[in-house]
């Protein structure tokens, strides 16, 4: 099954003056049970500072995330008492220009991707999440979002 989530950001843009975040995930129902996923967006920065998309998302301050940097980097993050870069590369960020993000979780593995490329695939052996929501990240400025998809893993 794949689930679809499109709603709770008004007019598809998550805005920030700060650090923003948009979470979804239910209590209960076919997506409660699911720790092992990968969830898809196409986002479009608009004068961000950081932004991307979450996954295993356990509040405003315990997550991982692939996330787009002005300064030409996308990083995979763990939030955890603070934000740990768990892996980075060089990637040149376009303002106005979309980027198809991906993020895998199974068990403590993490695999982030853009587009249909890997670009990070590490394991987080200090503490890992083992479940949790999905989210949209934005520090300053805002982050235009299609059809996030959340598709459970074998």
């Amino acid at each position: 099954n794949t689930y679809v989530w499109v709603g709770a950001v008004a007019g598809g843009e998550l805005r920030s003056g700060g650090v923003g975040r948009t979470f979804y995930w239910e209590k209960e129902g076919p997506l409660y049970s699911i720790s092992t996923y990968r969830v898809t967006a196409t986002v479009t920065p608009h004068l961000i500072k950081t932004g991307g998309l979450g996954a295993r998302v356990q509040g405003m301050r315990r997550y991982y995330a692939l996330l787009l940097d002005r300064a030409g980097t996308i990083r995979l993050v763990k939030a955890l008492d603070g934000e740990r870069v768990l892996a980075e590369k060089p990637f040149p960020v376009e303002f106005d220009a979309p980027v198809d993000l991906a993020l895998e979780v199974c068990g403590d593995k993490i695999r982030g991707f853009a587009g249909d490329t890997l670009l990070f695939d590490v394991r987080d052996t200090d503490q890992p999440f083992d479940g949790g929501g999905v989210a949209l990240l934005v520090e300053d400025g805002r982050l235009e979002c299609g059809p996030v998809r959340v598709v459970p893993l074998a």
